[in-house]
């Protein structure tokens, strides 16, 4: 008769690992909030969402520079509009508190609340008056293919860092 003893304690160790790092996520999804960031901010700087290349503003169309970024800064309004990252337990997020961060993300039509019409300087150094703006979409929300794949890698990487350790 042959006996064969499998010692299969370093597999029950990496698999305890492994289960105890997924009872806790945070820190993979804290890295993730930082891929997140990362990737939409990458849309600021491409001006682009998930269709394609964002329609060019007024101010653009006239004295070039670059969409939502006034002065050509990427960090001035995704500054502003991004104010925080973070993570816990169940999910990585980005977060806003910014009113004119929807306008932007989902378009839509501006209209006074107060007067007739909304007054405003253009790009051109003129005041205009309105009855309402019509502001297109420029979605910068969103997680692109790569930005996805990234995402992948890393929850791959940290359960394979809890296996090894």
């Amino acid at each position: 008769m042959v006996t064969i003893i499998v010692d299969d304690k370093d597999v029950n160790k990496a698999i305890d690992n492994v289960l105890a790092a997924l009872a806790n996520p945070k820190p993979a999804f804290e890295d993730i909030s930082n891929l997140m960031y990362e990737d939409v901010f990458d849309h600021f700087r491409k001006e682009e969402g998930p269709q394609g290349k964002w329609k060019k503003s007024w101010r653009v169309k006239l004295k070039g520079g670059t969409v939502l970024r006034d002065k050509g800064a990427a960090i001035g309004l995704i500054g502003t509009i991004l104010q925080g990252r973070g993570a816990d337990k169940t999910s990585a997020f980005l977060k806003t508190k910014r009113i004119y961060a929807q306008i932007h993300q989902f378009g839509g039509v501006i209209k006074p609340k107060t007067k007739s019409t909304l007054k405003f300087k253009g790009p051109d150094g003129k005041t205009y008056f309105k009855k309402s703006v019509t502001i297109p979409a420029r979605p910068f929300f969103w997680i692109s293919k790569a930005g996805a794949s990234r995402i992948v890698k890393e929850l791959g990487d940290y359960i394979m860092k809890a296996w090894n350790k």
